[in-house]
């Protein structure tokens, strides 16, 4: 079994020939990659890792890190309609940002 989505790197024909079923638990881990997701998009606009190293080397560039534009009101765009997806969009849109959606078909989540 693999905790995720997917089991694509998994030889299936070889676990067959074994007798090993193949399984996953595709929703197990949406939350906290969604989780993951906003934190990377916030300390992209909040420049998180350029200020902690350049406060580690000893400089403090305020005016450079002050130019942060915010996530409110931001389009954000999302490919795929999946589990990650639908918790993605749930946390933009608390964030107050819009959220566009390219997916193969409507699912319950991402209606706007």
């Amino acid at each position: 079994m693999r905790a995720g989505a997917g089991y694509d790197t998994i030889d299936h024909n070889h676990c067959s020939r074994r007798g090993i079923y193949v399984t996953n638990c595709p929703a197990v881990n949406a939350n906290a990659v969604a989780e993951l997701t906003m934190g990377l998009i916030l300390s992209i606009d909040r420049r998180i890792a350029e200020s902690t190293y350049q406060l580690k080397t000893g400089n403090w560039n305020k005016a450079l890190f002050r130019r942060s534009k915010g996530v409110k009101g931001r389009t954000l765009g999302l490919i795929g309609g999946g589990n990650i997806a639908r918790q993605v969009c749930k946390a933009a849109r608390a964030f107050d940002m819009n959220v566009l959606v390219a997916s193969k078909s409507r699912k319950p989540g991402l209606d706007q």
